[in-house]
């Protein structure tokens, strides 16, 4: 059988050549009309405060949190913050802000190229339309608009937040086709996710605060003055801390990288997955060719018998 195979593949041997460096090839050329992109990381963890976590909205939603927990693989924050931190990142509120007070739609909807040696984003033409300012010039702004969903969408599938299997921090990570824009993207989410949970947090405290200095009076029992003085405190001192610093939700262990080579696409490996796939097709064909023709053979003996029986 193995020599019969060999028979086969050296009667073939120019044709499936061929074929193998016409798929390679093909994989290389195809590889080319893939933009090259660059991921900026960067890691995070549970705020530096134990009391920064304190009750409130940054919780969002007991239930998620303890079900990702037990997901061995899933977003093991110890920290609400960071579960809530994970929620708002992908929210379109957040984005859609994002997008707006960065002017990010140019960058979005109308890139066209990356050149290294100026280290600058070409863009489109007509991507002028594409500026917050020429987008709502007498209007209000829409975060509403198709324009803003559209980029909304494009940074969830570029941008993501995930714990590490190997250290279980918290990683985030940002890849888009400009090494530059990728980082400062990147530190801009990463800076805006901790303020507005802190202003958000901030203004549940305050509500809270407000509510509960108003009824307290009205119970004079000791232990629901106690009870509601305790959740006082614990809301004044969530308010205090959210307005006292920047990394009030979680800290940044490592700041954003410069990403210095590229991420995607990896274009060696394409090629070179393309070749042994094509050798696997290969040896397929040749052992279903020597299948159909060891079959052809016997079948024509066969009916030569079956003639000869039949005289």
């Amino acid at each position: 059988m193995i020599d019969a195979l060999l028979d086969i593949l050296n009667k073939r041997k120019v044709l499936y050549i061929f074929l193998i460096g016409l798929t390679c090839f093909s994989v290389a050329v195809i590889s080319l009309f893939y933009h090259n992109q660059y991921t900026s990381y960067s890691y995070l963890g549970t705020s530096r405060s134990s009391l920064a976590s304190v009750g409130g909205s940054s919780k969002g939603g007991g239930a998620v949190s303890q079900i990702t927990s037990l997901i061995p693989f899933g977003p093991k924050a110890e920290d609400p913050n960071i579960d809530y931190a994970i929620q708002l990142s992908h929210s379109h509120k957040f984005l859609s802000e994002l997008i707006v007070e960065n002017d990010l739609l140019p960058y979005l909807l109308a890139y066209k190229g990356y050149s290294r040696r100026n280290k600058e984003i070409t863009f489109k033409r007509g991507y002028e339309k594409f500026q917050i300012k020429n987008l709502f010039k007498d209007a209000e702004i829409n975060y509403e608009h198709p324009f803003i969903q559209d980029g909304a969408k494009i940074i969830r599938k570029h941008f993501r937040i995930s714990t590490s299997v190997e250290s279980s921090q918290i990683v985030a990570s940002l890849n888009y086709y400009s090494p530059e824009f990728s980082h400062d993207l990147l530190t801009t989410i990463i800076t805006k996710l901790n303020n507005d949970i802190a202003v958000i947090d901030k203004i549940n405290s305050e509500k809270s605060i407000e509510y509960i200095s108003g009824i307290i009076s009205k119970y004079p029992q000791p232990a629901i003055s106690s009870t509601l003085a305790s959740v006082l405190e614990s809301q004044l001192t969530k308010s205090i801390l959210a307005s006292s610093g920047n990394e009030y939700a979680f800290s940044v262990i490592d700041e954003p990288v410069m990403p210095l080579k590229k991420s995607f696409p990896v274009r060696s490996f394409w090629v070179i997955s393309a070749f042994f796939s094509s050798l696997v097709f290969c040896f397929i064909f040749i052992i279903l060719e020597y299948y159909f023709s060891n079959n052809r053979e016997i079948f024509f003996k066969t009916t030569s018998q079956d003639n000869l029986n039949e005289h």
